[in-house]
C-alpha cells in the first residue's frame, strides 16, 4: 500500500514538473520577454493592444443595453433609447473588428513558434549522442515530435485565445458586480466561478488518467503497424499476415473502449459544468428580481447583469476545453521534454579549434572505455598510424571494432586518454572541422529514398561553394568514380541513369554496390581518412576479389588513411599493419609477418582462418 502511495505521489510531482515546465517553455510566446524574439515580440505587443480594445467594446455592449431599456421604461427619455441600441451595435461591431484582429496576430505567433520549435527540436536530435540513439527508435522520437507540435499548437491557442481574455473577462466582471451592485451578486458570481472551476479541474484530473492510457495505446498501434510494414518481407517469409491482424486488432479494441471512456467522461464534464452555470444564472436573476422590486437596481440593470454572466459562458466552457487540452498537451510533450532536456554527451569545449589537415595521422594515447552494459573494451590502449598508411582491423565479434571506429571519429567519448589527429586532440576541435575529412562506409549502408546524384553529392555544400561550375565538375567527377568502380554501366542501364529513386535505404542495389556507392560518395566530398566497416561481407569470393582490387586501384591514388574492420582475412594482403583486437583488453599491432612470427592470438587466429 505504502508502494502504491510513493508511485502515486511521483507520478503527480513528475506530471506536475512537466506542466511546469511547459509553462516555461510558452513564456516567452504570451508574454513579451527578453528570451522573445523581435518579429514575435511586435506581434504581441499589437495583439494585447487589440485585446484591450476588444474588451472594452466587449463590454462596452452591455452597459448600452442597461442605459437603452432603462430609457425605454422612462416616457420622458424613451425618445433616446435608440442611440444606446445602435451603440450596442457599434460596440458588437469594433468588437468582431478587434477581435479578428487579435486573432490574425496570435495566428501569427503560433506559427513562428511552431517553426521555432519544430527547428530547436530538430536540431537537438540531430547533435545528440549516437548512445541516445542507439537505445530510442527513430520512429518514435519521430512520433512524439508531430504529438508535441499537435499539442504546442492547441495550447498556445488555448492559452492566447482564451485563457488571457478570460481572465481580463472575469476581473472586469468581478469587479463590476462588486462594485455597482454589491455583493449579494458579487457573492453568486463567485461561487458559481469557483465551484466551475473546482469541479472542472478535478474531475479534468479523473479523466487524466483515461486520456494517458489512450496516447499510450494509440502510440503501441502506431509503432506495431510501422513495424509491420517495415519489416514486410519478414511478415511474408513467416506467413505471418493473420498473426499480424490480430495483434492489431487486439490493439484497437483496446483503443476503442478506452476511446469510448473518453468521450463518454467528457461528456459527464460537459453536462455538469453547463448545470452549475445554469444555476448560478438562475440564482442572479432571482436576485435580480427581487432588487428591482425593491428599487435597488434597475430593469436595465438586470438585464445588464444577466448579459455579463451570458457573455462568460462561452469564455468558461472554454476553460474547460483548455484545461483538458492542457492535460492531453502536458502528456503528448512529455517524452519531447525528456528528449529536449537532455544533454549531448558529446559537445565542443567553449573555445574549440578548427582542424588543420596535414597527412591523416592518428594516435590514439592510453584510452579506456567501458560499453553502457559495464563491459570494458579498452584499456590503456594506444596506437600510431602514419598518414596514407592502410591499416586492417580484425578480432572476434563484440571485441570492440565498431567503437574505435565511433572513438576516432568522436561519435563516443573515452573515459581516458586522448585521440589526435594530425597531433590535434580531437576534444579541443570543432567536430565539423575534423570530421568533413573522414569517409565512412558502414557496415549497414544508409541512404535516403532520393535520386543516386543527390546521394552521391550529399552534402558537398558543406564543405565547397557549388557554384554551377562546381555542380557541373563535381557531377563529371562522380561519373568518373562510378565509372572507375565499375558502377556506370549498371547506374547508366537504368530508365533514368543517375535521376533515378534509390529506394528506401537503396533496397534496389545489392550489398556489394552499396558499398561501392559509399565509396564513391566519401571520395566525392574528398574524405581523407577512410574508415571501412566490413565493406566485403555482403560479398561472395569472386565478388569480393574484384572489390579488392577495384578498392586498391582507386584508393591507393587517393593517397588516404585507411582503416578496415573485416573477419576475412586474405583482406589483410592490402594493409600496411594489423590490428588484432582480442579478449579482456589486449591487442596486438604490426605487419602481418610480424604478428605471425610473435605466435600470439593473432597467429592463432590466422590458423583457425586457413582451415577454413
Amino acid at each position: 500500500m505504502n508502494n502504491k502511495l510513493i508511485q502515486t505521489l511521483k507520478n503527480k510531482i513528475r506530471i506536475q514538473d512537466s506542466q511546469v515546465k511547459l509553462l516555461k517553455f510558452y513564456k516567452k510566446y504570451c508574454l513579451p520577454t527578453s528570451d522573445t524574439s523581435s518579429s514575435i515580440k511586435s506581434l504581441q505587443l499589437k495583439a494585447y493592444f487589440n485585446l484591450i480594445m476588444n474588451k472594452s467594446f466587449f463590454f462596452g455592449g452591455p452597459f448600452c443595453i442597461k442605459y437603452g431599456i432603462n430609457m425605454v421604461s422612462n416616457p420622458a427619455t424613451i425618445m433616446y433609447s435608440p442611440i444606446f441600441f445602435v451603440g450596442y451595435g457599434v460596440c458588437y461591431s469594433a468588437y468582431v473588428y478587434f477581435e479578428g484582429l487579435r486573432n490574425r496576430n496570435l495566428s501569427e505567433i503560433n506559427i513562428l513558434a511552431l517553426r521555432e520549435m519544430s527547428l530547436q527540436t530538430y536540431e537537438h536530435l540531430l547533435y545528440l549522442d549516437a548512445e541516445f540513439h542507439l537505445n530510442t527508435s527513430s520512429r518514435s522520437n519521430i512520433y512524439s515530435l508531430y504529438k508535441a507540435q499537435k499539442g504546442i499548437e492547441s495550447n498556445l491557442r488555448s492559452l492566447n485565445q482564451y485563457f488571457l481574455p478570460l481572465l481580463a473577462d472575469i476581473s472586469l466582471t468581478t469587479a463590476i458586480l462588486c462594485f455597482n451592485f454589491g455583493w449579494p451578486f458579487f457573492t453568486s458570481f463567485l461561487v458559481t466561478f469557483t465551484t466551475y472551476t473546482a469541479f472542472t479541474i478535478r474531475y479534468s484530473n479523473y479523466r487524466r488518467k483515461i486520456i494517458s492510457q489512450r496516447k499510450k495505446q494509440e502510440k503501441l498501434a502506431d509503432f506495431t503497424i510501422s513495424q509491420a510494414l517495415d519489416n514486410l518481407f519478414t511478415v511474408k517469409y513467416f506467413s505471418a499476415e493473420k498473426y499480424e491482424l490480430k495483434r492489431y486488432n487486439n490493439l484497437l479494441e483496446k483503443l476503442q473502449q478506452l476511446s469510448i471512456d473518453t468521450f463518454r467522461t467528457l461528456a459527464t464534464l460537459n453536462a455538469v459544468q453547463r448545470l452549475i452555470l445554469s444555476m448560478g444564472l438562475t440564482v442572479n436573476l432571482v436576485l435580480g428580481v427581487s432588487g428591482v422590486q425593491a428599487g435597488i437596481i434597475t430593469p436595465g440593470d438586470l438585464i445588464l447583469i444577466q448579459s455579463l454572466m451570458l457573455q462568460l459562458i462561452q469564455p468558461l466552457f472554454q476553460l474547460g476545453t483548455m484545461h483538458r487540452e492542457w492535460v492531453e498537451s502536458a502528456i503528448d510533450m512529455k517524452d519531447l521534454l525528456q528528449i529536449m532536456t537532455r544533454v549531448p554527451k558529446i559537445q565542443e569545449i567553449p573555445n574549440a579549434q578548427d582542424f588543420i589537415y596535414k597527412t591523416g595521422s592518428i594516435h590514439i594515447e592510453g584510452i579506456s572505455f567501458e560499453h553502457i552494459s559495464n563491459k570494458q573494451l579498452f584499456k590503456n590502449f594506444n596506437l600510431s598510424i602514419k598518414g596514407g598508411e592502410w591499416i586492417v582491423i580484425v578480432g572476434e565479434s563484440g571485441i570492440g571494432k565498431s567503437t574505435l571506429f565511433n572513438l576516432i571519429f568522436r561519435l563516443l567519448d573515452p573515459s581516458e586518454g586522448n585521440i589526435l589527429i594530425d597531433n590535434q586532440n580531437i576534444k579541443t576541435l570543432k567536430l565539423e572541422s575534423f570530421r568533413k575529412y573522414f569517409g565512412i562506409v558502414a557496415q549497414q549502408s544508409y541512404f535516403f529514398n532520393d535520386s543516386i546524384k543527390n546521394n552521391l553529392l550529399y552534402g558537398l555544400d558543406l564543405i565547397y561553394e557549388l557554384t554551377p561550375e562546381m555542380i557541373k565538375q563535381k557531377e563529371e567527377e562522380m561519373k568518373s568514380l562510378c565509372a572507375q568502380l565499375k558502377l556506370s554501366k549498371l547506374i547508366e542501364s537504368l530508365p533514368n541513369q543517375y535521376d533515378t529513386q534509390m529506394g528506401d535505404q537503396a533496397n534496389k542495389f545489392s550489398g556489394g554496390e552499396k558499398q561501392r556507392l559509399q565509396i564513391v560518395r566519401c571520395l566525392l566530398r574528398g574524405a581523407k581518412i577512410l574508415l571501412l566497416d566490413e565493406p566485403t561481407s555482403a560479398l561472395d569470393q569472386n565478388n569480393e576479389q574484384f572489390f579488392i582490387e577495384t578498392l586498391e586501384q582507386v584508393l591507393k591514388i587517393q593517397d588516404l588513411t585507411v582503416l578496415i574492420i573485416t573477419h576475412r582475412l586474405h583482406l589483410t594482403k592490402v594493409a600496411d599493419k594489423i590490428l588484432y583486437l582480442g579478449k579482456n583488453c589486449s591487442y596486438e599491432y604490426g605487419t602481418h609477418d610480424q604478428l605471425i612470427n610473435n605466435h600470439q592470438s593473432y597467429n592463432k587466429y590466422w590458423e583457425e582462418y586457413q582451415k577454413q
